[in-house]
């Protein structure tokens, strides 16, 4: 059980020393993720909405982070994700639009929180109207960030973010927690 502590702790003071080191002013940071969760939709108009497993793959998550000085970020971040069903059934597309202030650490850790505007576009198929929504939401998370190379790091993040009932497009609220991985190329 002590071998097995120590292999642990020295994993950890690796994973720490090997981490990204602070950025400075004028770094920008570009990256992309792919996200796996799930979605908790609350009852809406008295109707149960099914809760939902989301993934997310490939990069469906693109972010660019502006540094302002080491330890704090501003990162836009635009999310594409589309879902075909039977031909009947039709197809959903979303696109989400985040801004986000992130606290970084030297250790690689950080720190996020923002606001998101979703837009939605549902076709329900078999000739049946098109129809499209907007929905407001924020959130936040915490992650790693772990330096490959140079300039490139693995990055790795757990969110979770609340999306409001629109009822004027009959959109329920929803909560959702989503893990986060994926890739950051850092400019200087």
């Amino acid at each position: 059980m002590f071998k097995r502590v120590t292999v642990l702790a020295a994993l950890v003071l690796f994973a720490f020393a090997s981490a990204a080191e602070a950025q400075q002013q004028g770094t920008i940071e570009i990256g992309a993720d792919n996200i796996i969760g799930y979605q908790i939709t609350s009852k809406f108009n008295d109707v149960d909405v099914p809760d939902a497993f989301v993934v997310a793959v490939p990069f469906a998550n693109w972010r660019f982070g502006f540094f302002v000085n080491e330890t704090f970020s501003i990162e836009p971040r635009l999310g594409l994700a589309f879902v075909s069903l039977t031909d009947d059934a039709g197809s959903s597309a979303v696109v989400d639009l985040w801004v986000d202030g992130v606290y970084n650490m030297p250790s690689g850790l950080f720190f996020h929180a923002g606001g998101v505007l979703a837009y939605m576009r549902d076709d329900a198929g078999g000739g049946a109207e098109t129809e499209t929504a907007t929905q407001f939401g924020f959130g936040a998370g915490v992650g790693y960030r772990y330096q490959l190379v140079d300039m490139l790091s693995l990055r790795l993040g757990v969110r979770g973010f609340y999306l409001l009932e629109s009822e004027d497009d009959f959109l329920p609220a929803s909560t959702t927690i989503v893990g986060t991985f994926g890739f950051s190329f850092m400019t200087k």
